[in-house]
């Protein structure tokens, strides 16, 4: 896990099939969730969203950078964005 903490620290999903790989990643290996520090995210990506940011409990960064079209699917975006702290009722702030 000693590789894994640096590679996983910055996460960038800029490609449809990058979510579906880090989500199988994450089901096999919960732990390393826990060394996402920050997610940049340039589009919706379905259900994937859900799992990848419910499985980070230590993100202090997201990204958003959406260009979105009537087709793509934004449920696990969005059910992803509240376990992390981030819905319509609360804004972190940087310390």
């Amino acid at each position: 896990f000693q590789l894994a903490k640096p590679l996983y620290s910055v996460i960038i999903l800029r490609t449809t099939p990058q979510p579906g790989a880090l989500r199988a990643i994450l089901e096999a290996q919960q732990e390393i969730g826990r060394f996402m520090k920050e997610v940049r995210v340039e589009g919706a990506f379905g259900d994937a969203m859900e799992t990848i940011l419910c499985s980070a409990p230590n993100i202090t960064d997201v990204f958003f950078t959406l260009n979105l079209w009537p087709r793509d699917d934004v449920r696990g975006l969005c059910r992803g964005l509240s376990p992390i702290g981030m819905n319509e009722n609360r804004k972190r702030k940087r310390g």
